[in-house]
């Protein structure tokens, strides 16, 4: 396979990536006090999906030997995730006004996250791994 079939697949899902996450982040910040620990909480949750990610990609590389088996699986996966994703943060999840502070809006916003973003975030984090590994 060319090259830079391999580069565009790369770029393009670190794209994704780190575009979702100042989205995603921004969207939910302003709903959750806006303090820098709801921030830093964001940042450190998608660096956890990061890793998750890397977790998937080594567990189906080295788990799923044949190519065919491995590209069905996440394609599964990817089309799963993108049913996931979400376009505005659902009021209905919100809690009163008035109730988040320090520590709890931290778990709110990793919660919101781990809700919403959890399979798209850790499959698009997958797939550089996913690519070189072939």
């Amino acid at each position: 396979m060319p090259i830079g079939i391999f580069a565009s697949a790369i770029f393009l899902s670190a794209f994704l990536l780190f575009w979702v996450q100042p989205l995603f982040s921004k969207m939910v910040l302003p709903l959750l006090g806006g303090s820098p620990s709801v921030w830093n909480t964001a940042m450190m949750f998608f660096q956890v999906m990061l890793l998750a990610g890397y977790g998937y990609a080594h567990l189906l590389t080295s788990r799923v030997a044949r190519l065919r088996s491995q590209l069905l699986i996440h394609g599964a996966v990817v089309g799963g995730g993108l049913m996931f994703l979400p376009f505005a943060v659902s009021h209905g999840l919100l809690p009163p006004a008035g109730v988040f502070s320090g520590t709890l809006a931290c778990l709110a916003s990793g919660g919101f996250g781990g809700l919403a973003l959890f399979c798209p975030v850790g499959v698009r984090a997958a797939v550089a791994d996913l690519v070189r590994a072939e």
